[in-house]
């Protein structure tokens, strides 16, 4: 699963959020399942919430692993001094 925020240039925040697989044919395939608006606060709580929304629509909570990475360069410090956050979402 992918998650990746931005801003648009009327300065709403939103929310796409993808899954990757591989078939029954062993292809790789990705989907998008959802573009979300983020709105107040753009904790984590909060977007965990969007995240869990959608995968219950889909029917995959609790099949998924949720693994986050920082890659903004001003949050570097923080990946350099922790390690990846894992847990079962």
């Amino acid at each position: 699963m992918t998650l990746d925020g931005w801003t648009t240039s009327l300065v709403q925040g939103v929310l796409g959020i993808k899954v990757s697989y591989v078939d029954e044919n062993f292809n790789y395939m990705v989907d998008t399942l959802a573009i979300e608006r983020l709105e107040g606060r753009h904790t984590a709580y909060s977007i965990e919430m969007i995240v869990r929304r959608v995968l219950d629509k889909y029917g995959l909570l609790g099949k998924v692993i949720l693994q986050i990475y920082f890659i903004a360069p001003v949050l570097n410090e923080v990946n350099e001094n922790c390690s990846c956050y894992k847990k079962p979402i």
